[in-house]
């Protein structure tokens, strides 16, 4: 069959072609506790990516969980010595006052006005179970209907059997202010009033224990015994009904997550009988119709309990109130040891620095949750007992005229804080490429102005990311966090300006837009600006996002992130696999002091490198400071390649360092390791956070790769010697022949194949058809088989095939004025000065020449390029 009729055949029916670019996403991993029993639908799940880091799915797309919290039921029941429930206090002068349940939109309505996807509810048990089996859902209703009408989704925080680990007891729990005032909170219980009082309003100790007397805060939920038994069963219980319901209820799966109690890890009991209560509630989630991804939060850093051992629990995280940088990354580096999903459960919406820590989080793979939304319990004498903590109307002890959130009315928008300015802006970017954020591995995520813990006003770095050098600029003191999809870059930003966006190579195309699915929806295109250093620059404004599509990337791929990582000493907390899983932050760490150890790294595929590069933090104090490179074609025979040397790390911090090691090129190569054979332990072990194994040949060899695919298409051409004029086609075996040698030149460069493909491309241009045969199409219309071509030598109009002399119009010219067809070469152009013959392929060239060949080149090339969906169709003719 000739290369005509092949393009024949493509463009007959439409032909998908799939290309899998390395290091992009993987057939996701279910995590064990997420997958739905007997076929109950799942509204979001949480899935591993190739690195081994996890994500939450929602929709089937990755989701960049980002929230923040109200309180739902509390903030309508009262502000400290404002106005509280009337359940059975002393004081007959306390107000009684509530708020009516439609308030709450004022909530949501605000929220959305900050441009978060997805609101953080609170919602009680007592909001359900109005009498002993009776559930209402009125409210759980409210709360989806309102997210619905602001197009947001629900994050329910669940305060079922224990709020900070217990329960508050009406007429007994109380705290102090920051004015040092005494403020009743027992109005604030939790579960249904039964298990908190009498009839008469007397508090009971069956469910909690009260023995230490009045004055706490919360008293311990009692995690056994009969009384319990029933307890855990009625709290499973609502929960079952509430996960029925919304499956009945909410078709559009407004809920994607749900918090399993509130800061349980107070209570006592926890680690040995608490945690299997929550694991019991997770489970009425994770069979019902519904199935939604549970998680759970811990009062201060640390994780008290491996989550990953809890089947219906799937991620936890702490609330750690900090405001520092360094924190968000150590916990997330730390939680991904001991949960699937690491993330930042609750933080003060207070924070100066929320966008900030918010990026510091996402871009070292966790999500990030804040505390809270209004200034309920943040009056102006310090507020929650630790200072105010809202990103609206947010009251301190100089800022008494802000207005009270029980003042809102909806259409109005109250005072807002700055980082709520920030953080508004923000969330523009962060929703149009959420989804790439969430669903990158780590060498593909980078962020910008995120060093220090409040950004720098003025700001100029350059960042690596996937296989590209990516720079950020600005004067406003903006943090940015930038993806890298293939040959895709995503960037977006907190400005409230502009930012420049710089790369070392220049991009093909660069937009601003947002996705819808998996398709970039552009809004506007960007010039592209080259600097007087060679650089090439973008404009990123305020509440934008960016796509810049790149040629083929510089930068060396990690091959150590396909391999499987071991080693002969390791922590369980700090696993060999961490090694090779493209962050920074997470490590190997050493049973003990002892060396020689060896970190290995295994293939099934054989690899190519001559670099070996070592990474650490804190290098002075655990870094390995000698090491042997051994490599294995087998796995079983080991050859010493290299040595490191004696190194001295310059690092005392967690600022990342690297000693590379070049070696000889290395081909067939199935195994590497390192042999360590001294190290600094002044912790009693050595701790490395990532090893990177890279090839410079790679981009070289990328083009080559282009190459040979124009080389095979330019050989398709070069045998139609009825075709085209022997002159031409010499010229084209001539550089076919020059290009063909430079493929075979393994030390050829990236310019050498540069140069090859334009010669290429300009003599397949170049190609002369022969003087016309009357229309008669050069293949006569058969396959070589015999076989009749696809489209029987006819045009789809019932005209000639396009060699053949008709127009699809039967003769007429494409505008319909009966001007000669272009098929018969005496078309005359607009302006009357040139003529353009159709060849014989049937593509026009104003030239003369053959079009069709460079574009299946293209479709090749799209491929190797990492497109990976490619649908071709045939193209109408058209005139130049």
């Amino acid at each position: 069959m000739t290369t005509k009729q092949m393009l024949r055949k493509l463009m007959a029916a439409p032909v998908v072609v799939l290309a899998t670019m390395a290091l992009g996403f993987a057939t996701p991993t279910y995590a064990g506790a997420v997958e739905a029993n007997d076929g109950g639908r799942v509204i979001s799940q949480i899935k591993q990516k190739d690195n081994g880091e996890w994500y939450l799915e929602v929709d089937g797309q990755p989701y960049l969980y980002s929230f923040v919290q109200n309180m739902g039921t509390w903030e309508r029941l009262g502000h400290q010595q404002e106005f509280k429930e009337d359940s059975g206090a002393d004081d007959p002068d306390y107000p009684t006052a509530q708020l009516d349940l439609s308030f709450t939109e004022n909530m949501y309505e605000k929220t959305a006005n900050l441009n978060y996807s997805t609101i953080s509810q609170a919602l009680l048990w007592r909001d359900i179970e109005v009498k002993p089996g009776v559930y209402d859902f009125t409210v759980l209703d409210s709360y989806v209907n309102w997210a619905k009408k602001y197009g947001m989704k629900i994050d329910l925080a669940w305060f079922g059997s224990a709020c900070q680990s217990g329960s508050r007891i009406p007429t007994m729990s109380y705290a102090w202010n920051g004015k040092g005032e005494k403020v009743d909170i027992g109005y604030q219980y939790t579960p249904p009033w039964w298990y908190v009082q009498d009839d008469e309003g007397n508090p009971i100790g069956t469910y909690y224990d009260i023995s230490s007397g009045e004055g706490k805060v919360d008293y311990p939920l009692i995690t056994s015994g009969e009384q319990a038994e029933e307890m855990k069963q009625a709290e499973y219980d609502v929960l079952a009904a509430i996960f029925e319901h919304l499956a009945q209820a909410d078709p559009d799966g407004t809920v994607i997550t749900i918090q399993i109690e509130n800061e349980p890890n107070g209570n006592p009991q926890f680690k040995t009988e608490y945690i299997q209560w929550m694991n019991y509630l997770g489970k009425a989630v994770k069979t019902s119709d519904y199935v939604v991804a549970t998680r759970v939060n811990y009062s201060g850093w640390g994780n008290d309990v491996n989550i990953n051992d809890y089947e219906y629990l799937d991620f936890a995280g702490p609330d750690p109130y900090s405001t520092k940088v360094s924190d968000m990354k150590s916990i997330i580096a730390n939680g991904k040891q001991y949960n699937t999903l690491a993330h930042i459960a609750e933080n003060s919406g207070s924070y100066g620095n929320l966008t900030s820590l918010e990026t510091a989080t996402f871009v070292n793979g966790g999500y990030y949750g804040t505390w809270q939304l209004s200034n309920w319990f943040c009056d102006g004498g310090g507020g929650h007992f630790n200072g105010p903590h809202a990103l609206y109307s947010n009251r301190d002890t100089a800022g008494d005229n802000q207005e009270m959130y029980y003042e809102w009315t909806l259409g109005e928008i109250p005072a807002m804080t700055q980082q709520a300015k920030d953080v508004q802006r923000y969330n523009l970017g962060l929703n149009k490429i959420g989804t790439k954020i969430a669903g990158a591995v780590a060498s593909n995520r980078t962020a910008f102005n995120v060093d220090t813990d409040d950004p720098l006003t003025q700001y100029e770095a350059m960042n690596r990311v996937g296989r590209y050098q990516l720079g950020f600029e600005t004067t406003d003191g903006a943090v940015g966090i930038a993806v890298a999809d293939g040959q895709n870059l995503y960037i977006t930003s907190d400005t409230a300006t502009s930012v420049t966006v710089t790369t070392k190579q220049k991009p093909d195309a660069v937009s601003a837009g947002g996705l819808n699915g998996d398709e970039w929806a552009v809004e506007s295109e960007r010039d592209i600006t080259v600097l007087d250093d060679g650089t090439y620059a973008v404009t990123l404004n305020a509440g934008e996002a960016l796509r810049l599509e790149m040629p083929v990337g510089d930068e060396l791929t990690n091959l150590a992130l396909t391999a499987e990582a071991s080693t002969t000493s390791e922590q369980s907390a700090y696993p060999a696999s961490n090694v090779n899983d493209g962050d920074e932050w997470t490590g190997l760490k050493s049973k003990d002091a002892s060396v020689p150890q060896y970190v290995t790294l295994t293939w099934d595929e054989a690899q190519s490198f001559d670099a070996v590069d070592l990474v650490g933090i804190y290098a002075q104090g655990q870094n390995p400071t000698n090491w042997d490179v051994e490599v294995s074609k087998d796995g079983s025979t080991w050859t010493k390649i290299a040595n490191s040397g004696d190194v001295q790390w310059a690092s005392s911090d967690d600022t990342a360092e690297r000693k590379s090691v070049s070696v000889p090129m290395q081909q067939g190569i199935k195994g590497l390791r390192l042999k360590i054979n001294k190290a600094n332990t002044s912790w009693g072990a050595y701790y490395i956070t990532e090893i990177q194994v890279t090839n410079s040949r790679e981009p070289v060899n990328d083009l080559v790769a282009q190459l040979m695919e124009q080389i095979e298409l330019a050989n398709q051409e070069v045998v139609r010697t009825d075709v085209y004029t022997e002159s031409s086609l010499e010229a084209l075996r001539s550089a076919i022949e020059a290009a063909q040698a430079v493929a075979n030149n393994d030390a050829c460069t990236k310019e050498q194949v540069k140069d090859a493909m334009d010669k290429l491309k300009l003599a397949i241009d170049g190609l002369e058809n022969k003087p016309s045969d009357g229309g008669q199409d050069p293949d006569d219309g058969q396959d070589p088989d015999g076989g009749q071509d696809p489209d029987g030598g006819q045009d789809p109009d019932g005209g000639q095939d396009q060699g053949g002399g008709q127009s699809q119009g039967g003769g007429q010219d494409s505008d319909g004025h009966g001007s000669a067809d272009p098929d018969d070469g005496q078309y005359q152009s607009p302006d009357s000065t040139s003529s353009a013959e159709v060849n014989g392929a049937g593509w026009l060239s104003n030239t003369g020449t053959s079009v069709w060949p460079m574009a299946v080149a293209g479709v090749a090339m799209s491929i190797v390029a990492g497109i990976s969906l490619v649908v071709l169709r045939r193209s109408p003719r058209h005139v130049k």
